[in-house]
């Protein structure tokens, strides 16, 4: 997925996905001055503490922690 693609998927803007990329804290490979990243390091990046402890939550991000928080919920029970 391109910077763009994730920027839209999570409601962030592209330069927070660019700067998530630089700093490796959402692994990805830069080819052709572009980060590409692959759907599965995505989803790692989604699931992690890091994405999750961001203060600043965009409303798909706030969606995506209730939808976490439900299923993890669903599993206790």
């Amino acid at each position: 997925m391109t910077v763009e693609q994730v920027a839209q998927f999570t409601g962030y803007n592209k330069n927070s996905v660019s700067k998530w990329c630089s700093k490796r804290q959402l692994q990805s490979f830069f080819i052709r001055q572009r980060y590409q990243i692959p759907k599965e390091y995505l989803l790692d990046f989604l699931v992690s503490r890091y994405f999750i402890g961001i203060t600043v939550k965009s409303f798909k991000h706030q969606k995506f922690n209730e939808q976490i928080r439900k299923l993890r919920d669903a599993g206790q029970n």
